[in-house]
């Protein structure tokens, strides 16, 4: 992660850049990675919820593919962020605190790795739709 947050009173300090950050120009919230920096010199790598309107989006995804995802930098300066709005990257990747029996606690039995896998299926499936549509108007008969 290239951000980095601190304990404070209720929450955390969120500081860093996080560059490629797909959609960032039009979100209203940000999913960012931070290493936690414990008082006692550990680390933990954890994920954090951010309002947009607290962190700088640079103007610097000038490219000709791939220029629709508005995968500009962001940035973060002595942001707070609330303590629920923070959590360990591990319970967000593999579900660590979501199972079938306890869905009503958590809204899910799922972790995000296994929510990209499949958006990414619906994104590839409608590339190779729109490449096959595509291929079906320029060949002839």
């Amino acid at each position: 992660p290239t951000g980095t947050v601190v304990e404070t009173e209720g929450g955390y300090l969120l500081n860093g850049s996080w560059r490629f950050n797909t959609g960032s120009p039009g979100a209203h919230w940000n999913f960012t990675a931070a290493m936690l920096e414990r008082p006692d010199g550990s680390h933990e790598e954890v994920m954090a919820i951010v309002p947009m309107d607290q962190l700088t989006v640079a103007d610097d995804w000038h490219v000709s593919a791939g220029s629709a995802t508005g995968s500009a930098t962001s940035t973060a300066k002595d942001v707070f962020v609330p303590a629920h709005h923070v959590t360990r990257f591990e319970e967000v990747m593999v579900s660590a605190t979501g199972n079938r029996s306890n869905t009503g606690a958590t809204g899910r039995n799922y972790g995000l790795l296994s929510f990209v896998m499949a958006e990414c299926a619906a994104v590839f499936i409608g590339i190779a739709r729109g490449a096959y549509e595509l291929f079906l108007e320029r060949v002839p008969g």
